[in-house]
């Protein structure tokens, strides 16, 4: 009998570039990266990646307009 691979599901969301520029904004205040990425649903190692620039570089200039 062969055996079936399934891919487990994601275990959390997505960011989106609105996201992301939310991100720069709540850092710029102040809060800390585990309290974004928890009300964000998404790991604390993508938020880090946006703030880093490997994820939506233009989020911190836009975050400023």
């Amino acid at each position: 009998m062969k055996t079936r691979k399934f891919r487990s599901a994601p275990t959390s969301r997505s960011l989106t570039p609105a996201d992301a520029i939310q991100i720069w904004i709540r850092r710029r205040a102040g809060e800390a990266i585990h309290h974004i990425a928890a009300a964000l649903g998404v790991n604390p190692a993508r938020v880090v990646e946006v703030l880093k620039g490997m994820r939506f570089p233009e989020a911190e200039r836009l975050s400023l307009e």
